[in-house]
C-alpha cells in the first residue's frame, strides 16, 4: 500500500541550477603525461559550466526532480510493491520533516535509521535533509553492542526502524535500553509483526507519526550546503566503526559527477540497486545520483537476493547494475541457469552498464560484460570520501585498465601517492599511500578529533591507508592496505600481490592473505582460499608450487586453509581483522 500524500506544486530555488546531462568523455590521447604521482582531474568537456561544483543541498536536488519530473518513478521497492514518483517522494518527505519539527527536533539534531532497504528509507533520508537534521544510517546487522555504541556516540533524537528482521535481528529488543530516544516503527512492510512496541513509552507507529506532520504542501529547506547531511560509519573491516561527517555539498556533487562519470544521467536510466542504503555506495548511488538526475532506482529486495535481482531483470527492465563484482558473478550464474532451463533469452537482456564497488573486476567477468555489450566502471572510495574518489569512464574499453586499476580521480578531486616514510609524492610507478582531497572529503569524525587528525592533515588531505601506484596517465592501482602489510623477518609483504597470483589459478575463486603472529619472524603469511567450485578438492601442494613459480620464496604462504566463505560486512567487504584473529587458532 502506498503511503503518500497528494503532490503539491513547488518552486525551484534560485541558487540551484541543475546541470544538463552529458557523459564525461575520456581525456584526449597524449594530454596526460605525469612524472610524479599527483593528479587533479582536468576538464576536457565542451560545456564547462555544467561541470562546475554546485553549491546545493540534497533537498535542492530533490525539489528540482520533483518539479521537473513529478510523475517520473523515483524509487520502486519491488518486494513491498511500493513506489514513489519524484513528486510523491518530495511531498511525503516534507510531511515527515514537519512531523519531526513538531515533535521538537531542531536543526543539526541527529535522526537514525536502522533497517534494511525498505520503502520508508528514502523518505526518512530526504525528510532529514529538508529539516536540517543529520541522518545516522545504521548497519541493519549491528549487534546490540554495536548499535549501543553508535547511539551513544551520535545521540539521535529519533530512530526509525522495524520491530525485527526475519526473527534474527530484534531491533525493538535492542532498543529497550534507549527509552529517551523517540522510536518510530514502520509496521507496513514485508516484516509485519504485532505492535507490542507501542506499549512502551516513546514508541510510535510510522504512519501515525507521518500523519502528525503538516500537509500544507509548502516547501521548506532548513539546511545549507555546508551543513552536515549525515554521519556515515565505517564498515567495520578494521574494527570499531568511526562516524564520518558528510556535507550536503559533498553528497549533492557526488550525485552530479557520479551520474556523469558512470553514464547514469539519461532519463531512461533504471538502476538495479543491490547494495544497502546505509552504505555510502547505496546513499550516493541509489539516492543522491537519482535525485540529481531524476532517474529511477529499483530495489529488488531488502538485502542482496540474486533471485530477486533476476526477477527484476525479467520484469522491470533495469538498464544499470549496482553492486560488487561478486554479486554480478552470482547474477550471471543465475541468468545462465535460467537460459538453460528455457526461462530466459539473453537477447532480451536490457542492462547496458554496471557500476562496481568493493573490489576489482576479474578478467573473466570483464570478458562476459564485453560479450554482452555491457559497459562497466569501478567506483573507488570510502565512507570518508563520500563513497567515490576515482573511477573509470563508462566508455573505457581497455580491459587492462578496467581490471587492474580503479580509474582516475573524479572531477574536482585531487589524488596523490606519497612515500610512507618521508610523506613526499612518489615518482610514477612507485608504491606509496594514497591520499585524497576535494569537495568529497569528510568534515571529520564525529566526536573524535584525535582520530580525525590521524587521517586528515592541516591541508585537508585524507590519508586512506591504501597502498597504490599511479601511472603516467593518472590511473591508480591499489596494491594493498598499509595496515594489511605483513612484515616477515624484516621483509614487507603486500597481501594483494599474493591474492592476485592465486586468483589466476583455474580452481580458485578468491584468496585472502593475512599475517599470522610468529615469535621468530614477527609474522608468517597465512591464506584462506575459496575454491571456484564449492566442494571441489583443492591440492594445497599444487597451489604452493603455483605460487613458488610466480612469487619470491618468502612471499609464498606458510599456512593454508580452504574455506566456503569469508566473514563479511553487509556491503560485501571481507573483514580481514577477523581472519587475522582466527589465524592464531586455525594454524596452531
Amino acid at each position: 500500500m502506498k503511503r503518500i500524500l497528494k503532490t503539491s506544486k513547488h518552486s525551484v530555488p534560485t541558487l540551484y541550477k541543475p546541470p544538463t546531462y552529458q557523459p564525461v568523455s575520456l581525456p584526449p590521447p597524449g594530454t596526460i603525461n605525469l612524472e610524479k604521482s599527483y593528479y587533479h582531474s582536468p576538464n576536457y568537456q565542451k560545456n564547462f559550466q555544467d561541470f562546475q561544483l554546485d553549491y546545493a543541498t540534497l533537498g535542492d536536488t530533490l525539489l528540482h526532480s520533483a518539479t521537473t519530473k513529478p510523475d517520473h518513478t523515483a524509487m520502486d521497492f519491488l518486494a513491498e510493491k511500493n513506489s514513489y514518483t519524484w513528486g510523491e517522494l518530495l511531498t511525503s518527505s516534507l510531511q515527515l520533516a514537519s512531523a519531526l519539527k513538531k515533535y521538537g527536533l531542531k536543526k543539526s539534531d541527529r535522526v537514525a535509521v536502522w533497517m534494511p532497504n525498505l520503502s520508508s528509507w528514502p523518505v526518512i533520508q530526504m525528510a532529514s535533509s529538508l529539516g536540517g537534521f543529520v541522518l545516522v544510517p545504521m548497519n541493519p546487522l549491528y549487534t546490540k553492542h554495536e548499535s549501543d555504541f553508535v547511539i551513544k556516540n551520535t545521540q539521535p533524537k529519533a530512530i526509525f526502524t522495524i520491530p525485527n528482521l526475519r526473527g534474527i535481528q530484534p531491533y525493538s529488543k535492542h532498543l529497550e535500553s534507549h527509552p529517551d530516544v523517540l522510536q518510530v516503527y514502520d509496521y507496513q512492510n514485508m516484516f509485519n509483526s504485532e505492535k507490542d512496541e507501542l506499549k512502551r513509552e516513546n514508541c510510535v507507529d510510522y504512519n501515525d507519526f507521518m500523519n502528525s506532520g503538516c500537509n500544507s504542501g509548502n516547501f521548506f529547506n532548513d539546511a545549507t550546503p555546508d551543513d552536515t547531511v549525515l554521519i556515515g560509519h565505517t564498515s567495520g573491516t578494521t574494527g570499531k566503526p568511526k562516524g564520518a561527517k558528510i556535507s550536503h555539498f559533498s553528497l549533492a556533487n557526488q550525485g552530479k559527477f557520479g551520474g556523469m562519470r558512470s553514464g547514469l544521467g539519461s532519463e531512461h536510466t533504471r538502476i538495479l540497486c543491490n547494495v544497502p542504503l546505509f552504505h555510502a555506495f547505496g546513499y550516493v548511488g541509489a539516492l543522491a545520483i537519482p535525485s540529481v538526475w531524476g532517474i529511477t532506482s529499483l530495489f529488488p529486495a531488502p538485502g542482496f537476493d540474486v533471485n530477486a535481482s533476476l526477477a527484476a531483470t525479467l520484469n522491470n527492465s533495469p538498464t544499470s547494475f549496482f553492486g560488487t563484482p561478486t554479486m554480478f558473478v552470482d547474477f550471471f550464474r543465475g541468468l545462465d541457469k535460467m537460459e538453460k532451463e528455457g526461462k530466459f533469452n539473453m537477447s532480451d537482456f536490457k542492462i547496458e552498464q554496471a557500476v562496481f564497488g568493493g573490489g576489482l573486476v576479474p578478467p573473466s567477468l570483464a570478458k562476459r560484460c564485453r560479450e554482452m555489450d555491457i559497459g562497466f566502471t569501478i567506483a573507488f572510495g570510502m565512507t570518508e570520501t563520500t563513497a567515490i574518489a576515482t573511477g573509470h569512464f563508462i566508455e573505457e574499453k581497455d580491459d587492462e585498465l578496467l581490471c587492474n586499476t580503479v580509474g582516475i580521480a573524479y572531477d574536482h578531486v585531487e589524488l596523490k601517492v606519497v612515500d610512507t616514510d618521508s610523506g613526499n609524492v612518489t615518482d610514477i610507478g612507485d608504491k606509496g599511500e594514497v591520499c585524497i582531497r576535494g569537495y568529497n572529503t569528510m568534515q571529520g569524525y564525529w566526536n573524535d578529533e584525535a582520530k580525525t587528525r590521524e587521517v586528515l592533515d592541516e591541508n585537508n588531505w585524507y590519508s586512506t591507508g591504501d597502498l597504490g601506484v599511479m601511472d603516467k596517465n593518472g590511473y591508480l592501482s591499489i596494491v594493498g592496505r598499509s595496515k594489511d602489510m605483513i612484515i616477515r623477518g624484516g621483509e614487507n609483504i603486500y597481501p594483494a600481490e599474493i591474492e592476485d597470483v592465486l586468483r589466476e589459478h583455474g580452481k580458485i575463486a578468491d584468496a585472502q592473505v593475512v599475517g599470522r603472529p610468529d615469535e621468530r619472524l614477527g609474522e608468517e603469511v597465512a591464506v584462506y582460499v575459496l575454491p571456484k567450485t564449492l566442494g571441489e578438492e583443492v591440492d594445497v601442494e599444487e597451489l604452493k608450487k603455483f605460487c613458488s613459480a610466480r612469487l619470491a620464496r618468502f612471499k609464498v604462504p606458510k599456512y593454508w586453509k580452504i574455506v566456503e566463505d569469508y566473514p563479511k560486512t553487509i556491503s560485501g567487504k571481507v573483514q580481514k581483522f577477523i581472519l587475522r584473529d582466527e589465524s592464531v587458532k586455525d594454524f596452531e
